[in-house]
């Protein structure tokens, strides 16, 4: 293994620890940070507040988040006009998908804060499967957990969608190819090993957050690494149970530091390089 590969590793897993476990310096960045991660485990009503917070200082990503949760209606009452509120204020500050967040939810404003909400054109929902697995219905149609553009592809879809009782027949070949897959398979691992072995589980989840920042780390683009804080939603319960322990959660991110090693260091980044706004930016 070569000194700058093992130097690059370091380097990326004393920053991952320090993401994940005690979080970002500075006060604005730091409300965006906590809401973000707040998020990521399903603590809306902490997340609402510190994205409110950094939002009242014009952060724009905070100011995205806030149109987010208010368009989903996550962990507040859906609201599309106050979505469409936060939208504008990250547009004017130069958020690069707020006018197309504005755009999807302008139409239906008044349709949806009106006593007829149920007759709007477009519902959203988030709905919770047995697993724990989040989706959000639209207009009857259930989409993903994870956009495609952060690894959720056709082939991935329909190994997650097969239900937990087939995992002791899947995890034998999961297991076995783990290390030529991308990622978000390491948080499919993750969610079948829960129910078997709860400490196994949690070793492969941060394995499979150390190999994406790994991944991130490669790409181009360096917003493409945002994409890896949506992982965690296909493994909620997994994530839920090990952060609300944070010093075991520490603990548990040594073992998985040497676990990641063992993977190879010529992995395919395209997976989440195509999650960068740049990309989505052209593609619009």
């Amino acid at each position: 293994m070569s000194v700058f590969y093992q130097t690059h590793r370091l380097a990326l897993s004393a920053v991952t620890i320090a993401l994940l476990i005690f979080g970002a310096i500075g006060s604005v960045e730091a409300d965006y940070k906590t809401g973000e991660r707040a998020v990521m485990m399903g603590d809306y009503p902490t997340a609402l507040k510190n994205f409110r917070e950094a939002a009242a200082q014009g952060h724009p990503k905070a100011q995205f988040e806030l149109g987010l949760m208010y368009e989903q209606g996550d962990g507040v009452k859906r609201d599309f006009a106050e979505a469409a509120k936060w939208y504008r204020k990250a547009l004017a500050n130069g958020h690069e998908l707020a006018a197309r967040a504005l755009r999807r939810v302008t139409p239906f404003g008044v349709a949806e804060n009106s006593q007829n909400a149920a007759t709007a054109p477009v519902s959203r929902r988030k709905t919770e499967v047995p697993d724990g697995t989040l989706t959000v219905q639209r207009g009857g149609l259930t989409s993903e957990p994870v956009s495609p553009s952060a690894g959720y592809s056709k082939k991935f879809e329909a190994l997650h969608l097969r239900p937990l009782s087939e995992s002791p027949l899947i995890l034998p070949d999961l297991k076995a190819k783990i290390k030529d897959l991308p990622p978000p398979y390491l948080y499919e691992l993750a969610r079948r090993t829960f129910d078997i072995d709860k400490r196994e589980a949690f070793v492969w989840f941060l394995t499979g957050y150390l190999r994406a920042a790994y991944d991130a780390s490669k790409c181009t683009d360096r917003t493409a690494g945002q994409g890896i804080l949506q992982l965690p939603n296909l493994a909620p319960r997994v994530s839920r149970a090990l952060f609300a322990d944070k010093a075991y959660a520490k603990k548990i991110m040594k073992e998985a530091l040497e676990r990641e090693r063992a993977f190879p260091e010529d992995s395919n980044p395209s997976w989440i390089c195509f999650h960068g706004m740049k990309a989505m930016v052209a593609a619009m």
